[in-house]
Formats: C-alpha cells, sequence, structure tokens
C-alpha cells in the first residue's frame, strides 16, 4: 500500500516537472501561432513532431514562405504545397512568399496555390523563380484583398480585369507582360497604391510604351509616395515626366537608367521630398547625351550618380537640403581644356546647389569642381555659403586641390574625408607627393570638427593632412583620426600617437581622437 501510494507520488512529479518544462504549450493557441510566425517556415513545420497538440498548429500560421531548395526534391516540393494548400485546416493566409527553382513549363500547380490563397483572403504575396526566368503563368484577378505584390521573373496572363483595391505597395522586376495593355491594367487598378518598383533586365522594353499609344495619357497615382524605376525604356520625354507628375503626393522617387538612354530627364513634382538618380555607362568615350532637369520645391535630399549626362538644371535646392554627387558632365579627362568645353553648364548647375547645407562628393566631381573653381579668379569664386557639413571622397594626389574647394565653403563646421581604391596603388608605386601651399580663409575662421577616414596604406599622406588642420584650423574642437582596427595593438599605433603629440595646433580647445573601425 505504502509502495503504489509512492508510485503515484512519483509520477505526480514527474508530470509536474514535465509541465513546468513545457509551459508553451499551455499557451492559448492564437498566441501560439502569432510565436511561430516570427520563425522561419520550416523550423514552424518541424514543431509538428513535439506532441499531439502541436501536429497540426503549425497550419494555422498565417504567413507561409516556401522555397523549393529547401526539399530533397522538386516534385515533394510540390506534393507538400498540394497538401497545404488543399488542407481545411489552413483558415488563413496573411502572407505568402514561393521561391521556385525548378523550370516546370506548364507551371500546372501554382494556379491552383494562388487560388487557394485568394480565397483565404491573402494581403500579401511575393512569388519569384530562381535562378532564371520561367514562363508560367498565373491568376491574379481573384486576389482582390492584396495589399502588397512582388513578382519576381514572372509571365502574367493577358486578357485578364484586374482589381486591387487595398494595394498599397508592388514591386515588379523582371517580368513579361504580353502586351502594354496588360501592365497598364495592372497598375491602373490600384487606387490607393503608395510604393511602387519597376525593373526590367533585358530586351522586354514594351512596359512604358504606354503614352506612345495614347496620346499622352498616363494613369493616376493619387495616393502614391514612393516609386523606384530601374532600367525601363520611354518612348520619349514626355513618357517620363508625365509618369512623375501623375503622383500628385509622390516623396521618395528612385530612377536608375543604364546604357545610352539620350534623352532629357525631367523631374517637376510638387511634393517630391527625396531623389535619387543613377545614369551610368561604361562607354563613356562614345557618351553625348542630354541631361537632367529638376524642379522639386519640397526637396531635401538629392542624390546623383551619373557619368553620361552633359548638362543638368536644379531649381530650387534649399538651405536645410543634403547633396550627394558624383557627375563628370560627360567628361573622360578632367584637364583645363576639356572642363572649360562645359563651362557654361557647369555655370548653369551650380547656382541650383549653392544653398545646400550638407553636401558628399566624389572623387571624380571633387577633381572636376576643383578644375572648374581654378578657372574663376578667387574674388569671383562660387561661394557655398549655407553649406556646414561636406564628406568628400578623394584620392592621396587630389588632397593637394583641397584647400581651393574649401575656399568656396566660407562656413563650414564639419569636414570628412575619405580615401578612394586608387590611393593604395598610387602609395604602392611610391606616387604620395602632397604639398598643400595655401589657407583657405574658412579654416581660420569655422571648422569645428574634422574626420579622417583611410586605410593605413595613406599614412603618409594623411599624417600630413591631420598636421595642416592642426597648425592653420583655428576654430577646430576636435580632429578623429580613424585607423583600421588591426593596427589598435601593433607598433604602428604608437608611432601614431607620438607624432601626433608633436604636431602644434593653433586651436587651445582642440582635442584628437583615435578610433579603430
Amino acid at each position: 500500500m505504502v509502495r503504489r501510494k509512492k508510485s503515484k507520488q512519483a509520477c505526480s512529479k514527474g508530470l509536474n516537472q514535465r509541465l513546468k518544462e513545457d509551459r508553451i504549450s499551455q499557451f492559448y493557441e492564437s498566441l501560439l501561432c502569432q510565436i511561430l510566425n516570427y520563425l522561419p517556415t520550416k523550423d514552424v513545420v518541424k514543431t509538428s513532431v513535439l506532441s499531439t497538440r502541436w501536429r497540426s498548429l503549425w497550419l494555422l500560421v498565417p504567413s507561409l514562405e516556401l522555397d523549393s531548395r529547401d526539399f530533397s526534391d522538386f516534385n515533394t516540393f510540390v506534393s507538400f504545397c498540394d497538401r497545404y494548400f488543399d488542407s481545411n485546416r489552413v483558415l488563413c493566409i496573411n502572407k505568402l512568399k514561393l521561391t521556385i527553382s525548378e523550370n516546370e513549363e506548364d507551371g500546372f500547380y501554382l494556379k491552383s496555390w494562388i487560388d487557394a490563397a485568394a480565397k483565404r483572403k491573402i494581403q500579401h504575396l511575393d512569388v519569384q523563380f530562381l535562378p532564371q526566368f520561367h514562363k508560367i503563368h498565373f491568376n491574379l484577378y481573384k486576389c482582390e484583398a492584396l495589399v502588397s505584390l512582388r513578382l519576381f521573373e514572372v509571365s502574367l496572363d493577358k486578357g485578364r480585369i484586374f482589381s486591387f483595391p487595398c494595394m498599397k505597395t508592388m514591386h515588379l522586376e523582371d517580368n513579361v507582360y504580353p502586351n502594354e495593355a496588360t501592365f497598364k491594367e495592372l497598375i491602373s487598378c490600384c487606387p490607393v497604391l503608395e510604393d511602387l518598383t519597376v525593373i526590367i533586365y533585358g530586351m522586354d522594353r514594351k512596359v512604358f510604351q504606354i503614352e506612345g499609344r495614347y496620346d499622352a495619357k498616363f494613369v493616376s497615382f493619387p495616393c502614391m509616395k514612393t516609386m523606384h524605376l530601374e532600367d525601363n525604356m520611354y518612348p520619349n520625354e514626355s513618357t517620363f515626366k508625365k509618369l512623375i507628375s501623375c503622383c500628385p503626393v509622390l516623396e521618395d522617387l528612385t530612377v536608375i537608367i543604364y546604357g545610352m538612354d539620350r534623352k532629357v530627364f525631367r523631374v517637376h513634382s510638387q511634393s517630391l521630398k527625396r531623389f535619387s538618380l543613377k545614369r551610368v555607362s561604361s562607354f563613356l568615350h562614345e557618351v553625348a547625351l542630354s541631361g537632367v532637369v529638376i524642379d522639386a520645391p519640397l526637396l531635401c535630399s538629392l542624390r546623383i550618380n551619373d557619368n553620361v549626362s552633359k548638362s543638368f538644371i536644379v531649381n530650387n535646392l534649399g538651405s536645410n537640403d543634403k547633396l550627394d554627387l558624383s557627375i563628370l558632365f560627360g567628361l573622360w579627362h578632367f584637364d583645363e581644356t576639356s572642363v572649360t568645353s562645359m563651362r557654361s553648364s557647369i555655370d548653369r548647375f551650380l547656382p541650383g546647389i549653392l544653398s545646400v547645407m550638407e553636401m558628399t562628393i566624389h572623387s571624380p566631381a571633387f577633381m572636376l569642381m576643383y578644375r572648374y573653381l581654378a578657372l574663376i579668379p578667387l574674388p569671383h569664386l562660387p561661394k557655398f555659403s549655407y553649406m556646414s557639413r561636406l564628406s568628400v571622397t578623394l584620392g592621396v594626389s587630389d588632397l593637394q586641390f583641397l584647400p581651393t574647394f574649401l575656399e568656396s565653403c566660407p562656413n563650414l563646421k564639419s569636414l570628412i574625408m575619405e580615401s578612394n581604391s586608387n590611393s593604395k596603388r598610387m602609395l604602392l608605386n611610391g606616387n604620395y607627393h602632397i604639398n598643400f601651399s595655401s589657407v583657405p580663409k574658412c579654416l581660420l575662421s569655422s571648422p569645428e570638427f574634422v574626420d579622417i577616414k583611410s586605410s593605413i596604406l595613406v599614412y603618409v599622406a594623411r599624417m600630413k593632412l591631420v598636421k595642416y588642420f592642426l597648425e592653420n584650423s583655428t576654430t577646430l574642437k576636435k580632429l578623429t583620426l580613424r585607423l583600421a582596427l588591426r593596427l589598435q595593438y601593433c607598433s604602428a599605433k604608437d608611432e601614431i600617437v607620438k607624432k601626433l603629440r608633436k604636431f602644434p595646433r593653433i586651436s587651445k580647445t582642440c582635442q584628437v581622437g583615435i578610433v579603430f573601425d
């Protein structure tokens, strides 16, 4: 009797111990699903072997990410998805991401999966095919509850009428549209669309041919706030201009153009706040392209990386704006003759950016601007009077031109410098002679913070630069020298510290800091 009582107590104790160890299983089903929703789908499915309670719980998780590469073979992947989408236990699919790497030409499986997701009011759909394009057709017209849609290398059916009354985000990358009307129908059926990305690689350039056939008529995007356009073809200049102007609340715009599109790209927007333009070609010696016109009174951030446009006109940049500049005006060489040939274009460009508060300028653009400023007598130099922060990337040989550039920045407070990739090659060749021939007035009255970012390979030039600022900047409060992390525990660090202590400082309050990163 006593032995049986002890046995019951032991069993009860063991049960209590197991319950303590598995308290998570005691949570409500809804809470467990929320927890599982943060895990990768393949890990969520593995929980089905934990216990009877967990066997079908993963089917209630509203988000699903399936990648055919996670399965032993493609047939196993299709079989798994068929069972999942046919299951009566799956009541809700909020988010579905499918990554498919097999080339199944008919794609019989996909249509039924999307239809099943549509019946469960799917809101976020992401379908991508890897590693190459697959001509798989499926229907989207039933997915009326979609809020976001991403399609990568998908071929759409023609003749379908879409309706996405809730769609806010659409990302279309390298897809095939059977005709121009299909693309127009796809994006025009989204009355509340806020974020649109269109990227087209290869030879399918029919997307923005819409306007050419419809006499400059385009769809309207009354809610569009973000737009990303990459490698698209526009039949004429008015198409691009119209596309931007049909977005009355557009705030963020990114445009990437590869190749030799010779059109003038005009951005006129009363709402645009951030604009990034990348227009590049590897055939610089053949470049003779038209330019860029930007007129956006609310613009506060402008980024231009353009090695082909020969003219730029920027209107309405204000004193609180940020500018990131890498432009060549179509030049391959920056000798005096070449820069002089483009002087009138630079003259038209500069007034639009002179009021910026912050500027980042990259090595080619820096050299171009230096050569341009060298053509102008010192009393007539254009002034960046509102600029308080300048970040410049330049080569070691370009450092000697920095004082001339700083003459145009009379109120500069912060200066950040970083060496470009050519610096390593120059120093290995022993070509690092630096000579600062002048001291710009701004160094005597304005800079408070100088940050020098570069590798140890530019050590010689960098120490000359540090000495130059310490000896000439009367208002300097802090100079930061950034060194490679590997130098933190080697003798080179001690050598640098000794040199820094020997440099005279004209500013009595200046602190010198060394940061390893």
